[in-house]
């Protein structure tokens, strides 16, 4: 019993007590490097869309924004060259994304309309998601 409360007061304490590390983290003026160093960190731990990708960087943007005073216009725009360079680069593909969550969801017994939608709440087009159905028919239908 005490674990458990103690673990509700770190809970409590983590939301209304910001840390030293989170102050820091929030009043860091983004830059085109910072925004480059942590798309390339998020890409590595996840596997992403473009839309994510975009997502995660703009929300990084508005805490820089909340209270370093950043610039959204030029850093959209950085997010945005990003984005178009990874893309050029292979790391960001939505058609691969599409068809590695096809796979992994079909295996787990998922209906492709299930699929199909959580894949357009990815941000993922229908281009991608009608070419991933493709090869996934081809693919369990052996």
């Amino acid at each position: 019993m005490c674990v458990t409360l103690h673990w509700h007061w770190k809970k409590i304490k983590s939301n209304i007590m910001p840390t030293k590390k989170r102050q820091q983290r929030s009043s860091i003026k983004i830059t085109e490097k910072n925004l480059n160093h942590f798309a390339l960190h998020y890409l590595s731990r996840y596997s992403a869309t473009k839309e994510g990708l975009r997502k995660a960087l703009q929300r990084r943007v508005e805490i820089s924004a909340q209270n370093a005073g950043v610039d959204r216009k030029l850093a959209t725009e950085w997010i945005e060259a990003l984005i178009r360079k990874y893309e050029s680069l292979g790391y960001l593909n939505d058609r691969n994304y599409a068809e590695s969550q096809m796979r992994t969801l079909i295996s787990r017994g998922k209906s492709t309309r299930a699929i199909v939608m959580k894949l357009r709440r990815k941000g993922v087009g229908l281009e991608d998601i009608e070419a991933s159905l493709e090869v996934a028919r081809h693919e369990f239908s052996d």
